[in-house]
């Protein structure tokens, strides 16, 4: 049967995330894209290393900008 926790979600890359995480992401990147936090101040309120908060953001801003890169056409 399925094994899946009930708070289970997918993203586009095919890889589970649970609510928490989906949750502590949203907030990372508002953190540090909106409140422009330094990644300590970051981990210190979310309980998570400075390096982890940067590994974590790196992701989703890479992810971000790849969702939003529109090429532009020369001439």
């Amino acid at each position: 049967g399925d094994v899946r926790p009930r708070n289970f979600k997918s993203n586009k890359g095919g890889v589970a995330l649970t609510d928490e995480k989906a949750e502590r992401n949203d907030q990372i990147f508002h953190m540090r894209f909106e409140r422009d936090m330094t990644f300590t101040a970051i981990g210190e309120r979310l309980g998570l290393t400075r390096e982890r908060v940067r590994q974590i953001y790196k992701r989703l801003k890479d992810k971000h900008d790849a969702e939003n890169f529109r090429p532009t056409r020369n001439g």
